[in-house]
């Protein structure tokens, strides 16, 4: 708190006296005025200003005393000159209730190692935190509803978090770049998580996203490189873009039914997931929403999934087998290219488009089955790159399917064969190479 000159010197005589019981009363009443007279640091001029330190008195003069670190305006704490070390802010001041730690508040402080949030305080604004290098502590009081953006960004030494169920938002890069954060508690509450909220927390193993959280935001825990389990609970509905991307170390999601949307790169490079659930309730998968996780060896998507981005499985060299489910209508481009071990892939009844490259350089894939009658249009370059050779089991059609616009004569084009496992007019030559036929199908890897 900043006190004016003008009335200090009579403000002083009440630290000066050694009361009586009786006495002390009477001191506190004076320290009500005295409090008044400050106005919890209304309008006050920090020329000439006195900040009282007064740790030699009694305690209760002490605890009234420490309110002078702090600059305050209704309601609000709007700025620290302490000397550090762990704060704990008061829950008033000058007899006004705090209820707000204002933007950039104790931004940039190098000197701050704990802090203690009040109950009465609702609101950490933006950037309040920011900075505080030193800050390795952090507790948040039941009453914080909201931490707002970039709020206890790059706090690299901050080492644990319980963020109350009290709390309703946790806005964008409120943690970002908190390099030792191991423990992170998000309490059942929460509705959303911010953009980039906790991203870049390299030292962060584990985290839960409960069932309040409607909405998890673009980049919220990407580059978890430390994050090994992740459990996203039954109510969360929105995965935003690149939200757990890059966590290298991440082993297995399950993605519950409540969530309608996986954004574009959701999980894109996390390279050692080896376990994917889709739940039924899922209906949109982002572009390159799962790209590059080598370590993937299988994929079953529900029905009701009937957007698949392109690229959403590319590059996943471990991939074995896959089934994309009877929802979805158009399999865009380059939807499973350069998945270099891919043997057998189950496509839909829904499916109605194959797009340019969906398989190209899937150079084992030697299995395609397609369920559904008529077939789809296939692109020239759909299968490109496939297994020399590879069957295409179909049910029995009325007529050969078109790839493209013309049945194409290659040797990396698959053979179409009937649900009897025989050529469906093996008395024309429609360029398609001749292979053996009753081929036991590879399993399809339910995962």
């Amino acid at each position: 708190m900043v006190v004016t000159n003008s009335p200090w010197y009579s403000a002083l005589s009440v630290f000066t006296r050694r009361l009586a019981p009786a006495r002390r009363r009477r001191g506190v009443g004076r320290r009500k005025v005295f409090s008044a007279q400050f106005d919890g640091g209304h309008g006050a001029d920090r020329s000439g200003s006195v900040a009282l330190g007064c740790d030699v008195l009694e305690r209760r003069i002490v605890l009234t005393a420490s309110e002078s670190d702090f600059v305050f305006s209704q309601g609000a704490i709007t700025g620290y000159h302490g000397s550090g070390g762990v704060v704990d802010i008061p829950s008033k001041i000058g007899g006004v209730p705090v209820v707000a730690i204002a933007a950039n508040a104790f931004a940039k402080n190098a000197t701050i190692t704990g802090v203690s949030i009040p109950n009465s305080v609702t609101f950490v604004g933006n950037n309040a935190f920011d900075g505080d290098t030193a800050l390795a502590s952090v507790k948040l009081g039941k009453g914080v509803q909201a931490i707002g953006d970039s709020a206890f960004y790059g706090n690299t030494a901050l080492t644990s978090v319980k963020i109350r169920g009290t709390v309703r938002t946790i806005g964008d890069y409120a943690f970002f770049g908190d390099t030792a954060l191991t423990r992170l508690t998000i309490g059942k509450g929460v509705q959303a998580i911010g953009t980039a909220a906790f991203n870049g927390n390299t030292a962060l193993k584990e985290v839960t996203i409960p069932g309040s959280v409607t909405t998890v935001g673009n980049y919220a825990f990407f580059g978890n490189t430390a994050l090994r389990h992740l459990k996203i609970a039954k109510g969360v509905e929105s995965i935003g873009d690149s939200a757990f991307s890059g966590n290298t170390a991440l082993k297995e999601v399950k993605i519950p039914g409540s969530v309608t949307t996986v954004g574009s790169s959701a999980f894109l490079g996390n390279t050692a997931l080896t376990h994917l659930k889709i739940a039924k309730g899922v209906q949109a998968i982002g572009d390159s929403a799962f790209e590059r996780c080598s370590a993937l060896w299988g994929v079953k998507l529900p029905t009701s999934v009937t957007k698949l981005g392109a690229r959403a499985f590319y590059g996943n060299t471990g991939l074995h087998a896959a089934d994309v489910g009877n929802g979805i209508a158009v399999l865009e481009p380059e939807v499973f290219a350069q998945c270099t071990a891919l043997q057998a892939v189950v496509i839909g009844t829904g499916v109605t488009s194959i797009g340019a490259q969906a398989f190209a350089g899937d150079h084992v894939l030697s299995w395609i089955e397609f369920v559904g009658s008529p077939l789809p249009a296939i692109h020239p370059t759909a299968f490109s790159g496939v297994a020399p050779g590879a069957i295409a089991h179909v049910p029995v059609q009325p007529s050969l399917p078109v790839i493209g616009e013309v049945l194409v004569p290659e040797i990396d084009s698959p053979s179409f064969l009937d649900g009897t496992d025989k050529y469906i007019d093996d008395s024309i030559d429609h360029g398609f190479w001749a292979l053996k036929t009753n081929v036991k199908r590879p399993g399809t890897g339910d995962n």
